[in-house]
């Protein structure tokens, strides 16, 4: 999960937006379902 949520916030040159960013680690929650219930609440409660 740090490494997920280290994207988000990781400082780099290559400016990739917001919008994409949240998307990428609800996507990515969802579908490698790191718990075993409230995938989708964390995904949406994280960002």
């Amino acid at each position: 999960m740090k490494q997920k949520c280290g994207f988000i916030y990781a400082e780099s040159n290559a400016y990739i937006h917001t919008l994409i960013k949240a998307i990428t680690l609800h996507f990515t929650i969802g579908y490698e379902h790191p718990f075993r219930d409230g995938n989708g609440r964390v995904a949406r409660g994280l960002y």
